[in-house]
């Protein structure tokens, strides 16, 4: 197994389910964090301009969102997220952004626009 690169560093997700992102070739990424996302229901999350979502899944029963967030703090803005099952019409309004399997339904997690 290769060793880690020595500017590499790793961390655990703390209480508030963050994660400093690792450190490779000395520049910091940022922070991953978890969003829970209720089932038929929109959630609104304040997201930084940079913010990038990279997963969508279910974890211990709960749909939750992963979102990288860069390490300079850009301004936050409001993003409205819902997550429909299959069979729900849907809007012009929304954007796909993942679809994923609870074991009973598959859920399709949507930004409202």
């Amino acid at each position: 197994m290769p060793k880690p690169l020595p500017t590499q560093t790793h961390a655990r997700p703390g209480p508030d389910h963050s994660c400093q992102a690792a450190r490779t070739k000395g520049t910091l990424m940022g922070t991953v964090q978890k969003y829970e996302l209720a089932r038929d229901e929109a959630r609104t999350i304040r997201l930084s301009l940079g913010a990038v979502i990279i997963r969508v899944a279910v974890q211990d029963g709960q749909l939750c969102l992963w979102v990288r967030e860069p390490v300079e703090a850009l301004a936050r803005k409001p993003r409205v997220f819902v997550a429909l099952p299959t069979w729900q019409s849907l809007s012009q309004t929304y954007v796909h952004i993942a679809t994923c399997d609870d074991g009973a339904r598959i859920w399709h997690v949507l930004e409202v626009l």
